[in-house]
């Protein structure tokens, strides 16, 4: 088996991205891959910690080989969705990673099994490597499971389904949804927060690849695949992170202790379906910011937050 390329994206987290790669180094089949990590340039006031990370990462060994690239220029967009084109470019399949992600030594072997195996199911757009943990209905006995919700934490893709996410959401795209109380239900069917996740990605006060895949898999009736048991943790929810600057156990999960059997043609699972969207139910806090990213007021809202901490 000709296995995928790895990608990992890295900043400043020295101590999120050794746990990152010491778990990735643990998989069966770390020592027949090879791995590309993407270093993004620092900012103002991160070069050191940028420099040890780009110290540490030609130290990494237990792969196949190790590619190292680092950008002159600051851009978290360009350092994720450029290693990723590069990748999709030259080998038509990847697995990405981002630098806060602590894989179960299985990882490599679903992503790689599930790339195999649901290439040619057009009803797949991508896999991810976080399974949620959810209850799942008697009788239902597969290890895999289809989802309409994306974690891009660490997923894998095929190129001819990666040209295929929105890359290029407008406000029209939201408002059509939000306008018609049809189209709006099927699409929370995802969770409720995907309503104001696409409207903050649609004005450009977020971006993220996670809500385009989310967006993309309403617009072609496309699923996720997921293991049912969890290949991945991420522990960057700490408050560290760009996205996540508030801590969170919201999303933790256990590691699946053994390999997942991978096959082909898995039904859609509706009670599964809401099991996934209830994970992602409104918070309070979510609903305020969607009500005040229509009425324009998000911008403002987030000013004037920063400047009442400031106090």
């Amino acid at each position: 088996m000709q296995l995928a390329p790895i990608g990992l994206s890295t900043y400043s987290r020295l101590g999120h991205l050794k746990q990152t790669v010491e778990a990735l180094q643990k998989n069966e089949l770390a020592g027949k891959s090879e791995l590309h990590v993407f270093s993004d340039a620092p900012k103002i006031g991160d070069e050191e910690k940028v420099q040890a990370v780009r110290d540490y990462i030609k130290t990494i060994d237990g792969f196949k080989k190790v590619h190292i690239y680092e950008r002159k220029e600051n851009n978290r967009v360009a350092n994720n969705r450029g290693g990723m084109r590069m990748l999709l470019d030259k080998y038509e399949r990847m697995i990405f990673l981002e630098e806060d992600v602590i894989t179960s030594p299985f990882f490599l072997r679903f992503m790689n099994d599930a790339l195999r195996v649901y290439k040619d199911d057009n009803r797949v757009l991508a896999i991810t490597g976080y399974g949620p943990l959810i209850g799942y209905p008697d009788g239902y006995s597969w290890d895999v499971v289809m989802g309409k919700r994306m974690y891009c934490w660490a997923f894998a893709i095929w190129k001819n389904r990666f040209d295929l996410i929105d890359m290029d959401i407008k406000k029209s795209d939201y408002w059509k949804i939000r306008l018609n109380p049809y189209l709006m239900h099927q699409y929370m069917k995802a969770g409720q927060s995907v309503m104001p996740q696409l409207k903050h990605i649609s004005v450009g006060t977020v971006e993220a690849l996670d809500i385009r895949v989310d967006y993309t898999l309403f617009k072609h009736h496309m699923f996720v695949l997921y293991p049912r048991y969890s290949m991945l943790q991420n522990i960057g929810l700490d408050g560290s992170g760009e996205h996540w600057t508030v801590s969170t156990d919201k999303f933790d999960v256990s590691l699946a202790k053994k390999s997942l059997t991978v096959v082909p043609g898995i039904p859609v699972n509706n009670d599964v379906l809401h099991s996934m969207a209830v994970v992602h139910a409104f918070s309070i806090n979510q609903k305020i910011a969607w009500i005040l990213a229509d009425l324009g007021l998000y911008g403002f809202a987030l000013k004037l937050r920063n400047w009442y901490r400031q106090l």
